[in-house]
C-alpha cells in the first residue's frame, strides 16, 4: 500500500511540472453554473487554457463538451489519466465518481 501511495504521488508530482498551466501567475477563475458534484476551475496560461474537473460526490456526473471548447480547448485530453477525453453523442462526458481531470489540448 506506501508503494502505491507513492507511486500516485509521483505520477501527480510529474504531471504537476510539465503543465505550465498551474503556475502561480495563470488567471483563475470557477466555472459557474455546473453541476452540483463538480467543481470546475479555468487557468488561464499563455500556453494555452487549463481546466480541472472534480466531482466531489460519490456519483459519476456530467460536464458538457462545450465548455471545454469554449474554455479554449479544440481537443480536450486528461493530462493525469493520459487519455483525449471521450464524449458519447449527445457531447457530455460523465466525470467518474470523486474523479479529477486535468483537462488541456491534446498533445501535438
Amino acid at each position: 500500500m506506501p508503494g502505491r501511495v507513492f507511486s500516485g504521488l509521483a505520477h501527480l508530482a510529474r504531471v504537476r511540472a510539465s503543465l505550465p498551466q498551474l503556475h502561480a501567475s495563470a488567471q483563475v477563475s470557477v466555472l459557474p453554473d455546473t453541476d452540483d458534484g463538480v467543481l470546475a476551475v479555468v487557468r488561464r496560461h499563455a500556453s494555452g487554457p487549463f481546466v480541472g474537473l472534480y466531482n466531489v460526490s460519490a456519483q459519476r456526473r456530467p460536464f458538457e463538451l462545450h465548455r471545454l471548447r469554449a474554455a479554449g480547448l479544440t481537443t480536450p485530453y486528461d493530462a493525469l489519466g493520459g487519455h483525449v477525453l471521450e464524449v458519447g453523442g449527445d457531447g457530455v462526458l460523465w466525470l467518474p465518481a470523486h474523479g479529477a481531470w486535468w483537462v488541456v489540448d491534446a498533445p501535438g
